[in-house]
């Protein structure tokens, strides 16, 4: 089957081989969206100093740009599930490295998914930057990390047997709270919580077998 011209895996694929201006068209099929996490984080954030979201998601599409071709851990990042929670990584280090620099905030998280809940039952309440999986970083990840975090995300997506479950858990990954989730997909802020336990009761059985 041949993929329509501006498909991000076509793209993809296309800047891998060489031709320069394919990535345009990642860039501007990520953009909007990658602005709207950092603008999300920067306010929850309380950032004090002077700090442009669209600049901070610049310097996050130009760090994969370089990375993407040259870097042979990339080789398996080849579409729109296994590229978008690498872009969605970079942007929020870059973020958390503006706090760091600003002395406004110190948080670590080491890898992508270690803020997993206790426990069936968790804390339902809103969600920051953080929640079901905290993609902050002391350090800025390596090549292999952002690919084992699009591998990661991608298995514990594939767990969820619904699509609403999927988006939801994804929306909440990206920093969205409960109230902002519930409003954007027109349904009740309970409705909401419930499917988020649902997500963190399949998760965490996961987990648990992972270190079972």
């Amino acid at each position: 089957m041949t993929l329509p011209e501006g498909s991000v895996t076509r793209c993809i694929a296309r800047f891998k081989a060489g031709e320069q201006n394919a990535f345009d068209k990642i860039w501007e099929h990520y953009f909007a969206a990658l602005v709207k996490i950092a603008r999300r984080m920067l306010a929850h954030g309380a950032a004090t100093g002077a700090v442009d979201e669209e600049d901070i998601v610049q310097n996050a599409l130009l760090s994969v740009c370089q990375g993407l071709p040259r870097n042979q851990s990339y080789s398996t990042v080849d579409s729109r599930e296994s590229l978008w929670p690498i872009l969605v990584a970079i942007t929020k280090y870059k973020v958390t490295d503006h706090f760091r620099r600003e002395g406004a905030q110190k948080r670590g998280a080491g890898r992508v998914f270690n803020e997993l809940p206790a426990g069936p039952g968790g804390d339902e309440g809103e969600s920051s930057s953080g929640g079901l999986a905290n993609l902050l970083a002391d350090e800025a990840p390596t090549a292999d990390d952002l690919v084992a975090m699009s591998e990661q995300f991608t298995h514990l997506l594939g767990l969820l047997h619904h699509e609403d479950l999927r988006q939801i858990a994804q929306l909440h990954i990206e920093g969205w709270k409960n109230t902002e989730i519930a409003d954007k997909l027109g349904i009740s802020l309970r409705s909401v919580e419930r499917k988020l336990a649902l997500v963190r009761d399949t998760w965490y059985e996961w987990w648990q077998k992972q270190d079972g």
